[in-house]
């Protein structure tokens, strides 16, 4: 393998990192690879991936709640979409279960049905090595009559001890570090926002994604909540979305059925009144789920841009609200775009995305997970020019065959020196589990070791 020998230099200091990483030793760091038949094959990883993983000291990779008997519930059992926050020492995960993700035959059992959906959590207070059984924030907290939300997708955030989690069918808070949950209000005031409110509770007796049929104005909330003094807490968004033509016609057709504003849906009392802006976005972007994010008093996203087999999407604004600057970046997916991740990262002061390069089922090329990067004065000068640093996570096979990633809304634990991003991996047509996958912030040795033992795909 190419590579090995700068593999080995780093053998030495793998034991002391990857106890930081993950509380184990290297030669432990893969055990579930070897003794875990269901976590192996879901995680869609090469016995020469796990050698890359586990060779570096800089690399950890695990699975966190795999779809198990005891976790079941009515067959659905794919678990994917995960999203990540953080409230003092305690990870709060958001996943999505399910029956299937797309790919089976029609006749098939139902991908939807009343135990489906974006809401259940997982924590951990030990820096993610043990984690809590999963909770049904819906069968705790129960739901809205009534919604604004039509679309894919829900958000967390933490402010101030407390843990927000939107979703289409309410908001909600808890104040033990996602332990119980409860809506912040059972009747929230939309009157101040223009769109159609629909019920909360999704018609699921079709046994299809009630997603797909869409009948109100706005898509889901973004992925990570934002929060300040003049707006409260803010569900970014966008509007007018129809999934159900998203990849349907010429290209034209389908850029026209993905979202065209960028919306922000606020409230100064955190949940019970909601106030609205939006900006319209500029040609050659349009977006889905949205993933934002707060640093010294800016705000950034990187876009998952809508238009089909082309380039992911950036917005700045140095005043941290309304207006943004749009452009579109180098960075691409061959396929399918899919939702991505931006952090600030302390050691480098830069700037770094983790995204999903999703490739074509007959490609015969792996789907993979880069890490890319940009200094913040070449993003606020409005260079959208970011450098690449290596592929991050190679799955066994291309997307379509392999299926997950996602790698929206880590969290960065300072104390351990790393990122911890969660994605799912599986099959199309059978099940799925969540993983958490941890990488050092030390962008430049790990930048170094990934493009020395990892050679990108021909």
């Amino acid at each position: 393998m190419k590579g090995r020998a700068f593999l080995l230099v780093l053998v030495g200091a793998a034991t002391a990192f990857l106890g930081l990483l993950d509380g184990v030793s290297a030669a432990k760091a893969s055990d579930w690879y070897e003794s875990d038949p269901m976590a192996r094959k879901l995680s869609q990883l090469s016995p020469e991936e796990i050698e890359i993983l586990d060779g570096s000291g800089l690399l950890h990779h695990k699975p966190i709640i795999l779809p198990k008997s005891e976790y079941i519930v009515s067959g659905n059992d794919y678990f994917d979409w995960p999203i990540a926050t953080k409230v003092e020492d305690t990870i709060v995960v958001l996943f999505d279960r399910r029956h299937f993700h797309g790919g089976k035959p029609k006749d098939a059992e139902p991908q939807w049905d009343e135990n489906s959906g974006i809401r259940m959590i997982l924590t951990s207070s030990d820096g993610g090595r043990s984690w809590s059984d999963p909770l049904d924030v819906f069968e705790q907290a129960g739901m809205w009559e009534t919604t604004i939300f039509d679309g894919w997708g829900g958000g967390l955030g933490a402010h101030n001890g407390v843990v927000y989690l939107a979703l289409n069918e309410g908001i909600y808070h808890s104040h033990d570090k996602g332990k119980s949950w409860a809506l912040i209000t059972p009747e929230p005031d939309f009157s101040n926002i223009p769109g159609k409110v629909k019920p909360a509770k999704a018609d699921t007796s079709s046994g299809v994604n009630p997603a797909k049929e869409t009948t109100g104005t706005f898509w889901s909330p973004s992925m990570r909540l934002t929060f300040d003094e003049a707006h409260g807490l803010t569900l970014w968004t966008t509007r007018d979305f129809k999934p159900s033509n998203r990849n349907k016609g010429e290209a034209e057709e389908r850029n026209a059925n993905y979202g065209k504003y960028l919306c922000a849906i606020y409230s100064r009392d955190f949940g019970k009144s909601w106030e609205f802006e939006e900006q319209a976005i500029p040609e050659g972007v349009t977006l889905s789920e949205i993933t934002p994010l707060q640093h010294d008093g800016k705000l950034v996203f990187f876009l998952r841009n809508g238009i089909l087999r082309s380039y992911y999407a950036q917005a700045y604004s140095g005043s941290g609200w309304f207006p943004f600057d749009f452009a579109v970046t180098n960075v691409s997916s061959m396929n399918y775009m899919d939702t991505p991740d931006v952090i600030f990262n302390p050691v480098t002061q830069r700037y770094e995305a983790a995204v999903t390069n999703r490739t074509f089922r007959n490609s015969g090329i792996p789907m993979e997970m880069q890490l890319w990067s940009i200094s913040p004065d070449e993003w606020a000068a409005g260079s959208a020019t970011w450098r690449f640093e290596g592929v991050l996570l190679r799955y066994s096979k291309p997307f379509g065959m392999s299926d997950g990633m996602n790698p929206v809304a880590s969290i960065i634990d300072e104390q351990a020196g790393v990122q911890r991003i969660y994605i799912w991996g599986g099959t199309v047509q059978e099940e799925s589990g969540i993983f958490q996958y941890s990488r050092s912030l030390d962008t430049p040795a790990l930048s170094k070791y990934l493009k020395s033992s990892r050679p990108p795909e021909k």
